[in-house]
């Protein structure tokens, strides 16, 4: 572009700034959930092709307002070089067809918008979708994506990147419907993850939303400002014959929110908010990483006069319009067949193609074809018009023309210094059309006299008088000062013949530096396989290999759950790299980053993990931590699971499992310890049994019966368990006795009778007191430690032999102060039944 020395007239300056124009109309819609499906679904029926609508647009009247011709210098074409010693030269680093083989598509009006690795294109009836950088495509069709409309998504379509919201935007064009009598556009959004994953959000326009009865929306426009998103479009009617034009702002947030959208907008005549000029408005397109505020869009008044408008984010209408003089041009019907006599300019009507607005400079601009004159211009050109955006006076003119081949469809982009990236349509009697591109920077500051270099190779003309209306251009997001455009030609005489291709391109001072991922394995020497494409064309590979990706690419590395090594199974044990470690395959990574990555898959031998059971025979439920090679997690036994050597599992018994008590594990012929129902296991032999051993359970229980009687202090002994009955390790627990006093714990085997005597027995008869009973038949005194508090705790193990048998218990203390001869007191009574395993 014109150099900065140029480009002083700041945005503050703008000297149109208050609002003249009339507030503009509007109505809501209701966003649509998102939409996804399956990738690489079957193409749209061939029959679609011929049902494509084809408006003509009424010619712009001719007029001449005197001013100069531009002094224009011809272009010079040539064949971008490798890269070599001399800096600035233009180089291709990625070109690639995006267009679904198996769709028939023209004419083919590419399209396509970059979010870091994420390329989405379009063309009429499909779009495509490249998770790697453009390298590799999958089919993505909006007529299955979406819900039918009207006549059916079959036409225009357009799409861009937002940075701020993170947002793609897919513009679609619909067919008109005799039936609704209308004809619309959807307008798709999504961020990175949904793009990649065919998941867009939407809302539906048709003509009648806009006040157009029977009439259908075409060539559609696509544009952003910080806060919102732009769209414009030609009104036709069932007949073919223009009507309208719309422009229309849409507030990205409403639309991240995903409720109701407000449709605000204008219509160029009619209604309550008229704008001047002709038909086809088109926006300035700039750099997307900072589009500010402020949208032009601009339309022909005649063949000699732009008329320009202006809408800022802080407003609610636009600016006021402005008409200005330019020089004129030619709005005739041209042609430029090719080699093979097939002409491909018959339908190029000279609407604006394309517009542009700097981000750092006081330049905007449009772009159209113009005929050529006869004389200066031989054949036909274009048009770059550029004007001051302070108050969108001239600035210059210029012509981008050749004395041997015939331009026309232009596409301009913006990158972060304000540099333009131009890509259009050229042809000659010896050279069938193609697309060529050209950039307006530091090395070549003006759009007229550069040199244009050809994209595409066309071998064939145009398969009817026709060709796309146009094309597209956008900055790469991160690499702001190349650019990303599409072209197009034909390598055969039908439509299937079609070549629609997305392709990066700038100077070679600012080539993307490839960034290196290794890829290894333990063992080395195995197959390992990556979905994205790499810059050399190659995904799979022997360990360990190396592949070359774009900076920030998403990569994902598959590894065989198994691999024999040696005549040895060996299983995949985990991946290890930028993301740590991780037992998962595939191994998935967002992004690259800037500097070189590696990953590595790990094996280890296969170990077999027979899961047992003692003494039970049954199949005892066994749970795992985590699934073993197969998939296989949970267990009864007896089963095997296979793991990796390298692997440590959880095995989880269960307390009980009929009438039956765990007691430990044992690996391979060892006892564990007991009562520990998880065992962790790090693998480390070809085979592991591991069992679970239960043994005959019998469960306990505890009763209390009896009142003990009141000592000289005035309370009354008491006697409970401390511990549960389940267990063979009993403990019982006495308080209130007589502090440091010597006490005992009786144990029998009745609480019915006592030498021959019935219980409960009062003790009065013995000389003692007469509130006392005994409540047991003692057979065994065990001694009691009482301490200063009165308490006491006893311990007992039962033998094997009382499992299952009721036991007895009561505490006799001696109290040297009872009135009584015998100077006893007693507690109450507690019965045991001993439960616990038979193993021990």
């Amino acid at each position: 572009m014109r150099s900065p020395l140029f480009c002083l007239v700041a945005l503050a300056a703008l000297t149109c700034g208050s609002v003249f124009g009339q507030q503009p109309e509007s109505f809501v819609v209701r966003a649509e959930p998102p939409a996804g499906f399956n990738l690489a679904i079957s193409p749209p029926p061939r029959l679609l092709q011929a049902l494509v609508p084809k408006g003509k647009l009424p010619p712009v009247p001719v007029a001449d307002a005197g001013l100069p011709q531009p002094a224009s210098l011809p272009v010079r074409a040539a064949v971008p070089p490798a890269a070599g010693p001399q800096a600035g030269q233009l180089q291709i680093y990625r070109q690639r067809d995006h267009r679904p083989t198996s769709v028939l598509n023209f004419p083919g009006e590419p399209s396509t918008a970059v979010d870091r690795d994420t390329w989405f294109a379009t063309g009429n009836t499909y779009g495509s979708l490249s998770r790697d950088s453009g390298t590799t495509w999958t089919h993505v069709s909006p007529i299955t994506l979406f819900a039918a409309r009207d006549g059916g998504a079959c036409c225009d379509q357009r799409v861009l990147f937002h940075p701020r919201s993170g947002l793609t935007f897919w513009c679609i064009q619909y067919g008109y419907s005799s039936t609704t009598a209308t004809g619309g556009t959807r307008i798709a959004w999504a961020n990175r993850a949904g793009v990649r994953g065919s998941s867009w959000n939407s809302l539906y326009v048709d003509a009648a939303q806009f006040g157009f009865t029977d009439c259908w929306l075409d060539y559609p426009d696509l544009a952003q400002t910080d806060a919102h998103l732009f769209f414009a479009s030609n009104v036709f009617n069932a007949s073919g014959q223009y009507v309208n034009s719309i422009v229309v702002r849409l507030a990205i947030a409403q639309m991240q929110a995903g409720g109701n959208v407000d449709v605000v907008f204008y219509r160029r005549t009619g209604g309550t908010s008229p704008m001047g000029g002709q038909a086809s408005y088109r926006f300035t397109q700039t750099y997307a990483g900072n589009p500010g505020p402020l949208m032009f869009w601009g339309v022909h008044a005649s063949t000699s006069s732009l008329k320009i408008f202006a809408w800022d984010d802080g407003s609610s209408a636009r600016m006021s319009d402005v008409t200005r003089s330019i020089p004129s041009w030619t709005d005739t019907t041209g042609a430029a067949p090719g080699p093979d006599g097939r002409d491909w300019l018959g339908f190029d009507d000279h609407r604006i193609a394309s517009g542009y607005l700097s981000p750092v400079g006081d330049e905007c601009g449009f772009l159209w074809a113009s005929n050529g004159n006869g004389s200066t211009r031989p054949r036909a050109y274009v048009r770059a018009q550029v004007f001051r955006k302070g108050d969108r006076s001239i600035w210059t003119a210029e012509d981008i023309w050749s004395n041997d081949l015939a331009l026309a469809y232009p596409a301009v982009g913006i990158n972060e210094a304000g540099h333009a990236g131009v890509v259009f349509s050229a042809g000659s009697a010896t050279q069938h059309v193609t697309t060529y591109a050209l950039l307006s920077d530091d090395y070549s500051p003006t759009f007229q006299g550069a040199t244009v270099f050809p994209l595409g190779d066309g071998r064939n003309g145009s398969p009817t008088n026709r060709w796309g209306d146009y094309h597209s251009v956008t900055a790469h997001p991160l690499h702001p000062r190349t650019f990303v455009g599409t072209a197009m030609h034909m390598n055969g005489v039908t439509f299937s013949d079609t070549v629609h291709q997305s392709v990066w391109f700038g100077r070679d001072d600012f080539a993307p530096q490839p960034v290196t991922l290794t890829v290894d394995s333990v063992p080395a020497g195995l197959s390992l396989a990556l979905e994205e494409t790499d810059l050399d064309n190659r995904r799979a590979g022997i360990t360990p290999f190396t592949r070359r990706y774009l900076p920030r690419q998403a990569y994902t590395v598959h590894a065989l759950r198994e691999v024999s090594v040696g005549g040895s199974t060996q299983l995949f044990s985990h991946f290890q790299g930028a993301l740590g470690r991780s037992a998962q395959t595939p191994y998935r990574v967002d992004d690259i980053g800037t500097s070189a990555q590696s990953v590595t898959a790990h094996y280890a031998p296969q170990t077999l993990v027979t899961i047992d059971d003692r003494n039970v025979a049954a199949t005892v439920p066994i749970a795992l931590s985590s699934a073993d090679h197969d998939g296989m997690r949970d267990g009864s036994t007896r089963f095997v699971r296979r793991f990796a050597r390298t692997a440590t599992v959880r095995y989880t018994a269960p307390l009980d499992f009929q009438g039956y008590r765990f007691q430990r594990w044992w690996v391979d012929g060892v006892a564990q310890p007991l009562d520990q129902l998880a065992l962790d296991l790090a693998l480390s032999r070809p085979a592991h049994l591991i069992e679970a051993e239960y043994c005959p359970f019998t469960a306990g229980q505890w009763t209390g019966f009896g009142v003990g009687c009141l000592s000289s202090r005035g309370v009354t002994p008491n006697l409970s368990p401390g511990s549960s009955p389940e267990a063979r390790d009993a403990v019982f627990a006495a308080a209130q006795l007589l502090p440091t006093a010597p006490a005992v714990l009786s144990l029998g085997v009745s609480n019915t009778v006592w030498n021959g005597m019935p219980l409960p027995l009062g003790l009065g008869q013995f000389g003692g007191n007469f509130a006392c009973n005994l409540f047991i038949a003692p057979a065994l005194d065990l001694p009691l430690a009482v301490d200063a508090a009165g308490r006491a705790q006893l311990s007992l193990t039962m033998p094997r032999s009382v499992l299952g048998r009721d036991l007895y218990a009561q505490v006799f203390a001696f109290d040297a102060g009872s009135p009584w001869p015998i100077k006893l007191v007693v507690s109450n009574a507690v019965g045991l039944r001993v439960g616990g395993s038979d193993c021990r």
